[in-house]
Formats: structure tokens, C-alpha cells, sequence
């Protein structure tokens, strides 16, 4: 019975035959073919980078203890009952899934800079004051601050592909992947 939940991490593994089957059949594009034409991976613009990088560590720092931390928040300082605390999870963090689908259609036509600064400097600071509250006013408030961090994804994540050439991508998405968990690790540690 201990192990019962953990069986639900192997229903991925059903979907395998069909990533096997696309990796065999879904079709590159004219560009990765002209890029992988080129015998060297292209130059990484370092400032870019660091720009992306020093975002991503910073986020991370925040969003990984501000999540982790919230559960312990709302059992010892708000004596929530771990049915409580799953009915909050859900209440105020699906509507954050929703919050990205409406964002992509709104970096397009307001500009992504605005909307991905702006809802991810909002969201946090909502999430940070949603710590002080309680009551209505505590689920109102996370949930606003998870839907805005929720809309601040779609237009930061694709700056990794839009700032870089083909032929760099993967190289900076992983970097960019590293320097994203360095700072969710630092954060935990410092925070924790």
C-alpha cells in the first residue's frame, strides 16, 4: 500500500511506443536540416544568456521554496488539515494551467516583455503577501498570484529559442535548465 502512489509515475512509461514511433516518423524542418548542414554548433551571445540565465535563477529562487514551503505554511501556522491543504492546492493552482494557454494568445498581441515582467513581478508579489493572510483573502490572493506566475511562462520561455540560433538551442535550453535548478536548490537551502 506504501508503494501504490509511486505506481502512478510508471503510466508514462505506456506512452513510450508512441514517442518511439514519432521519433521515426514525424518529419525535421527545413531549417534544423540547413543547420545541421554546419560542421561547428553556432556561438552562444553570452549576454543574452546571462540576461535569461540571471531571470531563471531568480524565479526559481522564489517559485521552488514559495511552493514547497506553502503546504508547511498552511498546516503549522494555519492548522489546515491535509484535505484542506489538497482542496487549496487544487482550488488556487488550476486555474494557473489555464492562466498559460491565455497568456499566449495575449504575449502576441500586447508583447511579451510587458506581459511576461509584468505578471511575473505581480505574481510574486502576491505570493509573498499571500503568507500574511488568511481566510478568504489567503485563497483569493495565492490564487491571483499563481494565475499571473502562471501567464509570466509562455512569453519568458520562449525567449531561450527566439534569442539563439538553431544550432545553439539545445545547448542554451540545458544551461538555462541548470541555472534554473541551481537556483531552485539555492533557494530551498537558504529559505528552508
Amino acid at each position: 500500500a506504501c508503494l501504490g502512489w509511486r505506481m502512478f509515475f510508471l503510466v508514462p512509461c505506456l506512452f513510450l511506443p508512441l514517442l518511439w514511433w514519432v521519433s521515426r516518423h514525424l518529419p525535421e524542418t527545413r531549417r534544423f536540416h540547413l543547420a545541421a548542414a554546419q560542421a561547428a554548433p553556432s556561438a552562444i551571445n553570452w549576454r543574452r544568456f546571462t540576461l535569461l540565465g540571471g531571470a531563471a535563477f531568480a524565479s526559481s529562487f522564489f517559485v521552488s521554496p514559495a511552493s514547497q514551503l506553502r503546504n508547511e505554511y498552511l498546516r503549522d501556522d494555519l492548522g489546515y488539515s491535509a484535505a484542506l491543504v489538497s482542496l487549496f492546492q487544487l482550488t488556487v493552482n488550476t486555474p494557473a494551467g489555464l492562466s498559460i494557454l491565455v497568456a499566449g494568445v495575449l504575449a502576441d498581441r500586447i508583447g511579451r516583455r510587458v506581459l511576461g515582467a509584468g505578471a511575473l513581478a505581480l505574481g510574486a508579489t502576491l505570493t509573498a503577501l499571500s503568507y500574511q493572510l488568511g481566510g478568504t483573502s489567503l485563497w483569493l490572493v495565492a490564487g491571483a498570484g499563481a494565475v499571473l506566475a502562471g501567464a509570466s511562462f509562455p512569453p519568458t520561455r520562449t525567449y531561450s529559442t527566439e534569442l539563439f540560433p538553431t544550432r545553439s538551442r539545445a545547448r542554451v535550453a540545458g544551461l538555462l535548465d541548470v541555472v534554473g535548478v541551481a537556483g531552485s536548490a539555492s533557494g530551498l537551502v537558504l529559505v528552508g
